[in-house]
């Protein structure tokens, strides 16, 4: 077997924890024969390499079902008797759990991108970790001085990101579940939070009227985006990474150039605030694309959600507006997509979840009174589909 000496030490410090329980004359000897020095050793680390082990050994499980039941789906297919393309009956979220611990609103989820964890943001200064396949309570994450706005795993599943009323951000690191530094910058309440494709950087949005580029490896604040000139509600990166786009309290949206900051395009459509935006998955933008007969290659499509309750979709490329999805009866606060690229979720102050089909522009499923009261944002991993409420509750629901 090959360790690394970071590996071999904490190999060795877990087998020392172990020992001590029950075989103390043995574990004084290891000690000394492995090098363990006394502050060295980590608290709980055999606890959380278990519950890594058992993390994994579900996932593992999970996964195996899911190729299970897709090779069943691709046999049948094979000999006719199924098609492959989606039955909408299993995009329908059927609800699994509901999570309570949380002692005010709930602002923000995050899945995990390895493990069965979700991790949620409050008004109550909190963020919690739960286990999303078992529905229970992992730990609680304390630091912030103000509301826990937005709330984001890096893609390594290392680190935890969190943007606060208290105008600083936070980075953790999961391993010990330690703040591993908080970026100071902003001058007013941060809004949004979200790493870049590669976890290298860190992307902000603020009621400051700024935007934020920040070096992970470092906290540095790379570059302001401040051309705004009201609260910026979201920010987020573009598929290629190479466009930013921001959207704001005065009911536009910004298109910026990451390399250099410069701002491309202001898009004007939305009748209120602008919620949300979020760039769609190029292979649903594809598809999108040969529907609306655009030339060339468009695929840097934006989705936004706005206070006047509807959901548009843009061309970043071009600054047109594409259409626009009605329904919702109140505001809608977010979205989440389908991993086809096409269908997607969409959470509203109606209290309802709505299914909508982009290529086809029109809604196919309405959930109603999902929560007991506003639905503040809505995410998909895989087929578990979360949402979150000024209730105080997190739902866990599942896809067939």
């Amino acid at each position: 077997m090959v360790l690394t000496q970071k590996q071999r030490d904490e190999l060795n410090q877990a087998i020392f924890q172990y020992l001590q329980i029950s075989y103390n004359q043995t574990a004084a000897v290891f000690k000394v024969e492995a090098n363990i020095k006394d502050g060295q050793i980590e608290a709980d680390l055999l606890e959380k390499k278990w519950n890594s082990i058992v993390r994994l050994s579900k996932r593992v499980m999970t996964l195996e079902q899911q190729v299970e039941h897709l090779n069943e789906q691709l046999q049948q297919a094979q000999k006719g008797k199924v098609s492959l393309k989606n039955d909408v009956a299993s995009l329908i979220p059927s609800e699994k759990y509901r999570l309570q611990g949380h002692k005010d609103v709930v602002n923000s989820i995050s899945f995990h991108p390895q493990y069965q964890l979700i991790a949620s943001g409050s008004d109550d200064g909190t963020i919690k970790l739960w286990d999303y396949e078992s529905g229970s309570f992992e730990k609680t994450l304390k630091g912030h001085t103000a509301s826990v706005n937005s709330v984001a795993f890096d893609p390594t599943g290392k680190y935890l990101s969190s943007a606060s009323g208290d105008m600083s951000l936070k980075l953790w690191e999961l391993k010990n579940y330690s703040c591993l530094r908080t970026l100071i910058g902003h001058e007013h309440s941060v809004s949004s939070i979200t790493f870049s494709e590669g976890g290298d950087f860190l992307l902000s949005a603020s009621r400051d009227k700024t935007a934020k580029l920040w070096e992970v490896s470092t906290g540095f604040c790379k570059r302001t985006f401040n051309n705004h000139d009201e609260w910026v509600r979201c920010a987020v990166f573009s598929n290629d990474q190479k466009q930013i786009a921001t959207c704001t309290q005065d009911q536009f949206i910004f298109i910026w150039q990451t390399d250099n900051g410069q701002q491309v395009h202001q898009l004007a459509g939305h009748d209120h605030v602008v919620e949300f935006v979020k760039y769609i998955p190029e292979h649903g933008a594809k598809l999108i694309n040969k529907t609306q007969q655009q030339n060339g290659q468009i695929y840097n499509l934006l989705i936004s959600t706005s206070r006047d309750k509807t959901i548009k979709v843009w061309n970043t490329l071009t600054g047109a507006q594409l259409f626009t999805l009605s329904g919702h009866d109140n505001w809608v606060n977010g979205i989440a997509f389908h991993q086809d690229g096409v269908h997607i979720y969409s959470a509203s102050d109606d209290k309802t979840i709505r299914l909508w089909n982009l290529v086809q522009q029109k809604q196919i499923k309405k959930i109603e009174n999902a929560h007991d009261n506003f639905i503040c944002k809505i995410a998909l991993f895989q087929n578990i589909l979360a949402s979150c409420s000024t209730d105080q509750s997190i739902k866990v629901w599942q896809l067939t």
